[in-house]
């Protein structure tokens, strides 16, 4: 640790000359010579420096006091532990210090207190003084209680100001920024103990900013704490004080749209329903700031028996959904699971389509099976509302009948999607589909959006473009009129992958470009990644094959760098298929063998048949029959055929121990390869070395 040119002046003193001089400077103390105190060598030591505030500008007077806060805080190392005594011996050099120095307390009035003659006090002095040297010269060099020291410090500095300031500076501690001025007039009116109209704490603001202790913005209008003082400030509230403080802070802070400080400072206000309930209204709005981690950290302080049932379910559901978005699905399905409990029929129906979505990664039947019990209760709690009462109780219902339609038709549009990217099933995603548009009202924009891009999705793997292009359109059309970052995001992309299938390249490329501006905007790297393969695409398929590497090597970076290997085996497959276009085959064969090579690391069947597909369509990619591609069970049957000439279906299956389906697929690959071919017909098929 490096040491600062005064405290080497200090350390560079013999302990005698240490001793004289802390001698000197706790009797200057005793008079409250600050002039005088100020002109000490201890005076511009890092331990009296640390006594002020970042870049405040410093007076004789201010040094004066800053050592007077320090001698106290040395003296107080001094304390020995437990209840103090007056007459102990080990209790002589503190009282001496601390009654004598520091409080100003005569030597005769002392002396009859400590039940020593004065002659006594006057011996037992000089090591009472050596031992709060010895703290002052250990502390300076090497600090270990700067905490502390400057805690004293401010105590004391708190102490010369007026009831009026004190009080004005405990409820600014409350905010973490700046206020308005106008609130610290309201909340200084509220918490003051009599009633005066005409009292104006404007004066006292004033003394506050010129003692450096707030600071205020160039109109006048907001005012806010030195950050150092802060924590401080909050131990002085007294319990009146507090909540009703915090609970002013929280209302300011939700007005200002900063829902987690709003939270915060509910919960340090003890009202942890409330808290939380903000946090679960305005979760959207704050995975939308990209507020997560925050909300993650606040969310995990609750504890289950601070909030009802009913508010910890839903706080597990927003823990679940924060799991999602970091793609750790196995801790989303644990804090689903826990919301499974709610007592609240909605809230529970809700966790089990939260879990719907989490199981589609992993496990598809279990999705479904959610998906369908979710929609059973939700269903079944429509029923059994009915319209009840008086007007009031009326539009309650409707709202509520309402909101439970719009979850359900939610979660339908969920479960078409399995019907129509994972499980696809024509006749179930068109049910699941019909049933969410009965549900949602066209003026219900994003709930819109949603069903139409998922129709858009249907038509396009019924091969039917147009109709797709048509919902893609609507869904596109409501996202944009509702500014939803994300649904515009992936409307776009989508709409203009359907413009490039049916060859409309330029709206095609004007679409997919928005996509890509937006993804970019909210940092959606695996869209941005997808929006640079469907303009490559593009480019491609108008034989724009530099244009288009150009975006496939974009895609392929990003995929790289956020882990996806399904996207990244689809880059290096069109970045091959365009090489392979320029006839630039060191290239070409770079992306195949690196693509084809992953593709069986990661087992994924469909990619190495788009692999093999590839090699067929451009024959140079190998252009003779190797081994590399093979893996350990293709290599097996090599070795049989070298030794035995030939090898069938059945051989295939008995020596490497696969399913009949399998050993077709390595057999087909080991043709396309050009290690082996094909001889006979039915029965006497068997394959041998390639030619």
């Amino acid at each position: 640790m490096s040491i600062g040119t005064n405290d080497t002046i200090l350390l560079e003193m013999s302990q005698i000359e240490f001793e004289k001089m802390i001698g000197e400077v706790l009797k200057l103390a005793r008079e409250g010579d600050l002039l005088a105190l100020s002109t000490t060598p201890l005076s511009h030591g890092s331990l009296v420096n640390d006594c002020f505030l970042l870049g405040e500008p410093i007076s004789s007077d201010a040094r004066g006091r800053a050592i007077q806060s320090l001698l106290a805080w040395a003296v107080e190392r001094l304390r020995p532990i437990g209840e103090h005594s007056w007459l102990a011996n080990a209790w002589r050099s503190y009282n001496i210090l601390q009654a004598f120095y520091i409080k100003g307390t005569r030597a005769s009035e002392l002396a009859e207190q400590m039940a020593i003659s004065e002659q006594t006090l006057y011996q037992s002095r000089p090591q009472a003084i050596a031992s709060v040297a010895q703290i002052l010269r250990e502390e300076t060099a090497s600090p270990t209680d700067k905490q502390n020291r400057q805690r004293h410090a401010l105590a004391d500095r708190y102490a010369t100001h007026t009831a009026e300031e004190q009080k004005l500076l405990r409820i600014v501690s409350v905010f973490t920024g700046s206020l308005p001025v106008s609130l610290l007039h309201d909340l200084h009116r509220k918490i003051t103990n009599f009633n005066d109209d005409l009292l104006d704490p404007q004066a006292s603001i004033h003394q506050l900013i010129g003692r450096n202790l707030l600071v205020g913005n160039e109109a006048g209008t907001e005012v806010a704490l030195r950050p150092e003082m802060r924590a401080f400030l909050r131990t002085l509230l007294a319990p009146d004080e507090r909540g009703q403080l915090h609970n002013a802070a929280a209302e300011h802070y939700l007005q200002q749209q900063e829902y987690l400080e709003s939270a915060r400072q509910l919960r340090v206000a003890g009202d942890y329903e409330r808290a939380a309930q903000i946090l679960i209204d305005y979760q959207r709005k704050l995975f939308d700031n990209l507020q997560i981690e925050e909300l993650a950290e606040i969310v995990g302080e609750f504890q289950p028996t601070e909030v009802s049932l009913d508010v910890w379910a839903r706080l597990k559901i927003v823990s679940g959904e924060i799991a999602e978005f970091s793609k750790e699905i196995d801790l989303a399905l644990g804090e689903y699971q826990q919301a499974l409990a709610a007592p609240d029929i909605q809230i529970k129906a809700l966790a089990y389509y939260r879990r719907a979505r989490a199981f589609e990664r992993q496990n598809v039947g279990e999705s479904l099976a959610h998906y369908g019990y979710a929609i059973q209760l939700v269903q079944d709690l429509i029923k059994s509302t009915s319209l009840i009462g008086n007007d009031t109780n009326a539009n309650i219902q409707t709202g509520k009948q309402e909101e439970l339609s719009n979850l359900l038709a939610e979660m339908h549009i969920g479960r078409a999607w399995i019907y129509i990217q994972m499980q696809p099933n024509s006749q179930k995603a068109a049910a699941d589909l019909r049933s969410s548009e009965d549900l949602t009202d066209e003026h219900n924009r994003i709930a819109w959006a949603d069903l139409h891009n998922a129709y858009g999705s249907f038509y396009e793997n019924e091969s039917n473009l147009e109709q797709a292009t048509q919902h893609y359109r609507q869904a596109w059309l409501a996202a944009n009129e509702m500014r939803d970052l994300a649904r515009m995001t992936n409307t776009a992309h989508n709409l203009g992958g359907t413009l490039s299938e049916q060859g409309d390249f330029e709206q095609a490329l004007h679409y997919l470009t928005q996509s890509l501006d937006l993804s970019s905007k909210s940092n959606n790297r695996q869209m941005e990644g997808l929006c640079h393969l469907s303009i490559g695409a593009c480019h491609f398929w108008q034989d724009q094959f530099v244009d288009a590497i150009r975006d496939y090597h974009a895609a392929r970076q990003i995929f790289e760098e956020t882990g996806n290997h399904t996207l990244q085996l689809r880059a290096y497959f069109n970045l091959a298929e365009a090489y392979a276009e320029l006839t630039d085959l060191p290239q070409a064969r770079h992306y195949f063998e690196h693509g084809y090579s992953k593709a069986q690391t990661l087992k994924d069947e469909g990619s190495i048949r788009d692999f093999l597909t590839l090699a067929e369509t451009y024959p140079t990619l190998m252009d003779s029959p190797s081994t590399d591609y093979l893996n350990d069970r293709q290599q097996q049957a090599l070795l049989h055929i070298q030794t035995h000439g030939q090898i069938t279906n059945r051989g295939y299956q008995e020596l490497t121990q696969v399913s009949q389906k399998q050993a077709v697929r390595d057999l087909n690959e080991m043709i396309v390869l050009g290690v082996i071919e094909r001889r006979g017909k039915g029965r006497s098929t068997h394959y041998v070395y390639g030619q």
